[in-house]
């Protein structure tokens, strides 16, 4: 590779870059990072190409939970369809991190002090994007305009059911102006629950304006009996009715709501009935949970608006975000 990145930087070098730039654009499109790292360092104008590349590209850092205790979360990039390994990603970091435009998360880094990943904490990134959320023990520094999030609605293994309340810990940070949740549900479980950690997921900041809130269902084949559920667990709705009352202004999709529907029987399977049944018991509520005691008004309360999957991505015309069985599918990252 070093070989490969000299012999590369000698063919640029002895190009002038305004004078051929469609040369040099194909030169540079058809680079690995490592390479494109190299053109970068060579001239005013190479650097401003391999900048305006990578940016049209997007750049994602990929951040996954290590083995053990203590700051062990690892740290990769994925550009052009393909993932650089973490033991170099630390050294590309001083010069990429102005350039990425996304983070993709494991939940389980969020147990890790992820500060040391960065230079600077990164204030510019379009999308923060977080799968299988359990819980934040650590602050993180990914401030992004888009937070995508998912997370299980269901007791998955015995580390999603503490009890514990961790003050001062988000996962949407201010200046974040959309937030979009996959909550996904199972078959096994009579109902769907969330834990306490979990909710945070619903602490958000003044600046986000809307979110959407996606329900979906894992799946359970060959179910035949409901699972246990843990009673210090919470029904998503409790925490939905929170964030509707707190944050009027905002501008809130509810998406395939029947999966929040208490199953009769083990593997149900989720209908258009169960949809609109949800969706109208849903409204009632906060209808009647709106209403004044004197009977004068209502209290102010967000735009809410229910729709079906099917619906919601022909109006995003292909640009949602959208399960893809490991929570949601960024754009930027995959």
């Amino acid at each position: 590779m070093a070989a490969t990145a000299a012999a590369a930087e000698t063919l640029v070098g002895h190009l002038d870059a305004a004078a051929y730039p469609h040369l040099i654009d194909l030169i540079l499109s058809a680079s690995s990072l490592q390479v494109l790292l190299t053109f970068r360092g060579t001239s005013r104008a190479l650097k401003d190409g391999v900048d305006a590349l990578i940016k049209r590209n997007g750049l994602c850092m990929v951040v996954t939970a290590g083995d053990g205790d203590g700051n062990s979360a690892h740290m990769a990039f994925h550009f052009a369809g393909k993932t650089y390994s973490p033991d170099s990603s630390r050294t590309f970091l001083p010069q990429l991190a102005p350039l990425i435009t996304a983070v993709d998360l494991d939940g389980n880094a969020l147990k890790h002090d992820l500060r040391d990943l960065t230079i600077t904490p990164l204030h510019h990134l379009k999308t923060f994007n977080v799968h299988d959320f359990e819980v934040v023990e650590k602050n993180h520094p990914f401030q992004a305009e888009t937070c995508v999030v998912s997370l299980n609605a269901f007791l998955d293994h015995p580390k999603t059911g503490g009890t514990r309340i961790l003050l001062n810990r988000r996962l949407v940070l201010p200046d974040t102006k959309k937030l979009v949740v996959n909550i996904v549900t199972s078959g096994e479980y009579r109902e769907p629950s969330l834990s306490v950690d979990q909710v945070v997921v619903f602490e958000i900041p003044p600046s986000v304006v809307e979110a959407v809130i996606i329900f979906t269902q894992a799946p359970n084949p060959g179910v035949k009996a409901f699972r246990p559920q843990s009673m210090s667990r919470l029904h998503p709705s409790m925490a939905l009715h929170e964030l509707i009352f707190q944050h009027p202004n905002l501008k809130l999709k509810l998406v395939d709501m029947g999966y929040l529907f208490t199953r009769t029987k083990p593997g149900q399977k989720i209908t258009d009935l169960h949809h609109a049944y949800m969706e109208k018991s849903f409204s009632r509520d906060i209808n009647q949970m709106a209403e004044k005691p004197d009977g004068e008004g209502s209290w102010p309360y967000a735009h809410l608006e229910m729709l079906r999957l099917d619906e919601y991505l022909q109006r995003r015309g292909g640009r949602a975000w959208i399960p893809d069985g490991d929570g949601l599918a960024s754009h930027s990252c995959r």
